[in-house]
């Protein structure tokens, strides 16, 4: 037996489908540009995301354990920690930074996925889906 959600797309006319397929798509493509931090660039594909989420998790336990601000040494005390952007400079980041960093990257990607649901959910989905008007901002971080 189909879930009322299943049925409910099998009614669904093909174009809705294929444009529920595109918007998916667009979910994918803006996950993937890059989240801003102190006017620098950084990547934010799936595995960059992995690598954000662990080192959250990293820099919360630092900070539970009395990471201070300003504290670059908090994942390494032989050394500062950073991070590389897109045109390869180094930005240096406390734990309390990486935290920041992390939430505006989860953020943004809840705000994708709550666009994409709903456009696909409308009654009559618009034909300029793909505009930027219908998508969250690129996430920035101060």
């Amino acid at each position: 037996m189909l879930s009322m959600k299943r049925r409910a797309h099998a009614r669904l006319p093909r174009r809705y489908e294929q444009s529920a397929m595109l918007v998916t798509q667009n979910v994918t493509a803006g996950l993937m540009q890059a989240c801003c931090l102190r006017g620098g660039g950084y990547q934010t594909r799936t595995e960059d995301r992995a690598n954000i989420a662990g080192k959250c998790t990293q820099a919360m336990m630092a900070i539970i354990d009395g990471a201070l601000v300003g504290d670059y040494r908090w994942s390494n005390p032989a050394q500062d920690f950073s991070w590389v952007a897109l045109d390869d400079s180094v930005t240096p980041m406390d734990a309390q930074t990486v935290m920041r960093f992390g939430d505006a990257l989860a953020a943004h990607k809840e705000g994708h996925i709550f666009s994409a649901s709903g456009l696909k959910n409308a009654v009559t989905m618009p034909d300029d889906f793909s505009d930027d008007l219908h998508w969250p901002a690129v996430a920035v971080v101060l």
